[in-house]
């Protein structure tokens, strides 16, 4: 991909195409676009956090295109590698949207998890305005398994708006 690649897909997103991510992939254009987001799994406390393969609690926005025919109260299938993220104050913050958020405490529905405060009221999805285009990020694989049922609306709305 290299460099050029990357200016290639920015060069994209600017001119008003839509950049989506899952779990991972994240890192790419926050630290080659310069977002305004970080990935809070990166930072201090992020050694303690392990959810491997966990199904948390999280709150859509079903006000945002994105998350047409969510319900407000949903499931995400968290698995190691997977992001959550946070708007880092400064330029270019009013251009982040939070679409998908986990909840304020009590967020484990099945699995494992450990320092559940570190993720508590962290965006799970969000979208960036970049330029004309969107950069859309989800910190966790949505067509992962059988969360397809239940997340994969996350994606076909990304597709389609």
């Amino acid at each position: 991909f290299g460099q050029e690649g990357v200016e290639a897909l920015e060069e994209f997103v600017l001119d008003g195409g839509t950049l989506m991510t899952f779990s991972q992939a994240g890192e790419l254009p926050i630290e080659e676009f310069m977002l305004p987001v970080q990935n809070v799994l990166e930072g201090p406390g992020a050694a303690e956090f392990w959810a491997p393969g966990s199904t948390l609690k999280v709150r859509v926005d079903t006000d945002n295109p994105f998350a047409y025919g969510m319900p407000e109260d949903a499931l995400a299938l968290f698995r190691q590698g997977g992001q959550v993220y946070e708007t880092l104050a400064g330029p270019g913050s009013e251009n982040v949207e939070r679409i998908v958020t986990y909840l304020d405490r009590d967020i484990l529905q099945s699995g494992w998890l450990l320092a559940e405060d570190v993720i508590t009221e962290k965006a799970a999805v969000v979208s960036v305005k970049h330029g004309e285009g969107t950069v859309y990020m989800i910190g966790f694989r949505p067509q992962h398994r059988h969360q397809t049922h239940g997340t994969y609306k996350l994606v076909f709305n990304a597709l389609v708006n």
